[in-house]
């Protein structure tokens, strides 16, 4: 009844604010067979948020040329960082497709990630509002989805068929031409050698016949300081400058990859990597041996004599890997405090009579140019001992505190405080079913002329104000109450607290406990997670 009462009262208009990321995305198929546009993308969705007053537009992400079964896209990565930092709580799209095609994923981020922090999805084509779902549409949503991962891989079969004839054909189908080529002025499919460049393609492959590493050749050339391919493209502003940073040098890898490259020969490679998503394979890079190469398709720097010989060095310098060679457990988590670059395990040493070997941890870029980093390095025994001892302490310290609140809530002080906790929440609990009483007995004396309605509006404020308030407190002791049982039950704390049986460190530790170390040659900086976790509990 007070329900209904309460619609001749003025409430307040709430209107909520949603900042809305618009993403486009256009895939390479979709360039080829002339799909839609991002333009029409996006020009359709501001429309759509102009004649909706809740949406506020405040940024665009494009992706052109990404596959929508990958979501590991730039514009889509930077979109997600910003509904992190809650620049932007609405994505709107054309349709699922733009989203995604891989259904289990697209799936993912609708029905989980984006529900859990509080972000609309609007996908305007398929009238999907996550804010107001229609029965049966989750069923039909994952249905579509289903059928755009189908339509995708249908697609990758005649993308991958069209593309493996353009390459048999002696077509270049790259996006930037390999170092010391350049694509053709009059047809971008044919590579032509450039002449600024080919005279260092040819000096890497002599100082590979020279008995020179790949590591020692990117450091000579970064000495010389000639141009990397990323950096030789950003100076001619075929690239942008957001990656140079990182890649400005020459190393290993790239002066690797040149001269493994058959182009240098005048040869056209038809697939490199076999990524065929219908296939089911994401990346599987063939052997030279095993791939299909189209000769004679445009003018060589290197001599197939030299090219082979280069390749035959590099067959001897591969060595198997022992069975013994122990595992990495810090891949990838220890970053360079001197240069801020990511430290790298080598490939070990054996010393004499030793079982296992003995490795080191060492900053690349102390070997890719002289003076790029001064740090000495770090064994990585020494390392992992540093980083087992320090968890031990942290775990010492949180079972300390567990024990300490544990032997708290057994004490006859926190049993007289939770009483008298429960007696004033019971009191409270009365309060305010009074006050809902109450609330019943004036609409009664207004519908009956007893009260005005000014009288009725009045009382009916109060009665909201006070059964307010009481909720509020009601809600803040149950919260002191539930506090302790919560932070002693916690996951994060008790996971955490498990790890101090192990008698040595773990990848799953690692993993589990660590952000990120950061080393330099006197220090060891161990960043761990769930600091907000392990700071409430132990200031309780």
């Amino acid at each position: 009844m007070a329900r209904v009462s309460r619609k001749r009262l003025k409430q307040p208009n709430i209107t909520l604010k949603y900042n809305v990321g618009i993403y486009a995305r256009l895939s390479i198929e979709d360039n080829i067979t002339g799909g839609d546009s991002i333009e029409n993308q996006i020009n359709m969705l501001k429309s759509y948020i102009e004649k909706n007053e809740q949406l506020s537009y405040e940024k665009t992400y494009i992706d052109n040329g990404y596959s929508g079964t990958n979501f590991d896209r730039e514009a889509f990565n930077a979109l997600i960082k910003d509904v992190k930092e809650g620049i932007i709580n609405t994505v709107v799209v054309k349709d699922l497709s733009r989203f995604g095609r891989n259904y289990i994923e697209s799936g993912h981020y609708i029905e989980k990630i984006f529900p859990n922090i509080g972000v609309r999805f609007i996908a305007v084509n398929d009238n999907f509002d996550s804010e107001n779902i229609k029965d049966n549409q989750d069923l039909e949503i994952a249905l579509k989805s289903i059928i755009n991962d189908s339509y995708a891989k249908d697609i990758s079969k005649k993308i991958y068929t069209s593309l493996d004839a353009k390459k048999k054909s002696g077509k270049f189908l790259g996006k930037y031409a390999p170092y010391g080529y350049k694509k053709s002025a009059q047809n971008k499919y044919i590579l032509e050698v450039n002449e600024e460049t080919k005279d260092v393609v040819t000096m890497i492959f002599y100082l590979r016949l020279k008995g020179l590493g790949v590591t020692a050749i990117a450091h000579k050339l970064n000495n010389l300081n000639i141009p990397s391919q990323y950096r030789y493209l950003w100076e001619k502003g075929l690239r942008g400058n957001k990656d140079i940073e990182e890649k400005a040098l020459w190393r290993g890898s790239s002066v690797k990859s040149l001269l493994e490259n058959p182009n240098y020969i005048g040869a056209m490679v038809v697939r490199k990597y076999d990524t065929a998503l219908y296939k089911g394979r994401q990346h599987d890079k063939q052997k030279l041996e095993h791939l299909h190469i189209i000769e004679s398709t445009h003018e060589p720097i290197i001599s197939k004599e030299v090219f082979y010989k280069v390749q035959n060095m590099s067959k001897g310098d591969i060595r198997k890997k022992s069975n013994r060679d122990g595992d990495n457990l810090l891949k990838g988590m220890v970053i360079c405090g001197t240069c801020g670059g990511r430290l790298q395990r080598d490939s070990g040493y054996r010393k004499v009579g030793a079982q296992e070997k003995s490795y080191n941890f060492y900053c690349p870029k102390k070997y890719i140019k002289d003076g790029e980093c001064s740090f000495p390095g770090i064994q990585e025994n020494k390392l992992v001992d540093i980083i087992y001892k320090n968890i031990q302490l942290q775990i010492a310290i949180l079972l300390d505190q567990k024990k300490h609140l544990e032997a708290y809530i057994g004490s006859p002080h926190y049993k007289r405080e939770f009483g008298d906790m429960e007696t004033k929440r019971a009191k409270l609990i009365s309060e305010k079913n009074k006050i809902k009483m109450l609330r019943g007995d004036i609409y009664k004396d207004y519908k009956s002329g007893i009260l005005s309605v000014s009288g009725y509006e009045f009382a009916i404020k109060k009665y909201e104000k006070d059964y307010n308030l009481l909720s509020k407190q009601i809600k803040e002791l149950e919260a002191q109450r539930n506090s302790l049982d919560q932070i002693i039950s916690d996951t994060t704390i008790n996971r955490s607290i498990s790890f101090g049986d192990k008698t040595e460190l773990t990848r799953e530790m690692i993993l589990y406990l660590i952000e990120g170390i950061r080393i330099s040659e006197n220090k060891v900086i161990i960043e761990y997670k769930f600091k907000d976790e392990y700071k409430a509990f132990l200031e309780v």
